[in-house]
């Protein structure tokens, strides 16, 4: 092969890896559970290759519009424990997980004056972290159909630890008009009388996430986080990605505001 076919080559090779990849956006609401009230609202964009996650963002805005808060998540294989680090401009909080080869250092800042507190994390098929949960469920989406449990660890940054955790389904409900699956996730063995459970529900048609009910990763206080009932309308996915959106949140300043109540 000359030297003319190898960059012919090379380029029918940049032309096809950059077709591959593609991504979606999706806006979700979180609302008190007793009133009703906007908390805040998040907006999340998502790039895919081969129809694998590959990496997302997330901006988390006050009702008034200010980004207070983003993520960012970096995937791998599998891809339930990625990579991924959130900020929060209110408290001067930050959480992430950074994965390596046989285990990952989980990290805490709780205030912008504190230093921040790390501990390693074993991998293994069973840890799930963060926005790889949606693909934990997507993946094991016939055995909780048929009604089995299925066990996972889940990260929890701020306590630097993973939990034993059980997956369910519940029912099915109907939500914007279509149909969805909802699983509940909670604590297994005695922590699970002392927590409480976490309500998913998924679209059956594609299997996207449309409704989460529970403890949030947002905080409310530099103790404790929200309860919210955060729902994503299909009226507010976009089945394709904007790149100057992307870049554009990704420079965004964030800002202290005051979340709603």
């Amino acid at each position: 092969m000359n030297i003319n076919s190898t960059a012919i080559c090379l380029a029918l090779l940049c032309i096809c890896s950059t077709a591959a990849a593609s991504g979606i956006e999706y806006r979700g609401e979180a609302r008190a559970t007793d009133s009703g009230n906007l908390l805040y609202a998040e907006h999340h964009y998502l790039r895919t290759e081969g129809g694998r996650p590959r990496e997302r963002l997330v901006m988390y805005r006050c009702p008034s519009g200010e980004a207070f808060a983003r993520k960012t998540v970096s995937y791998g294989e599998p891809p339930y424990a990625p990579s991924f680090r959130m900020d929060d401009a209110r408290l001067g909080y930050a959480e992430g997980f950074s994965r390596g080869k046989a285990a990952g250092e989980a990290l805490v800042q709780r205030a912008s004056n504190q230093p921040a507190e790390t501990d390693a994390i074993s991998l293994g098929e069973s840890l799930v972290v963060d926005a790889g949960f949606d693909e934990f469920v997507r993946s094991h989406w016939e055995e909780l159909q048929a009604g089995k449990k299925v066990s996972l660890r889940f990260l929890v940054p701020s306590r630097l630890a993973a939990y034993g955790f059980k997956l369910q389904k519940t029912g099915e409900e109907n939500l914007y008009g279509e149909s969805a699956s909802t699983f509940r996730l909670a604590l297994s063995g005695l922590f699970g009388w002392f927590a409480d459970a976490i309500d998913v529900s998924y679209r059956n048609s594609d299997r996207r996430l449309m409704r989460f009910v529970g403890l949030s990763n947002i905080r409310a206080s530099a103790d404790e986080n929200l309860v919210a009932d955060i729902q994503f309308p299909p009226a507010e996915q976009r089945d394709a990605l904007d790149d100057g959106r992307w870049q554009q949140a990704e420079q965004e300043p964030l800002v202290a505001c005051q979340l709603g109540r």
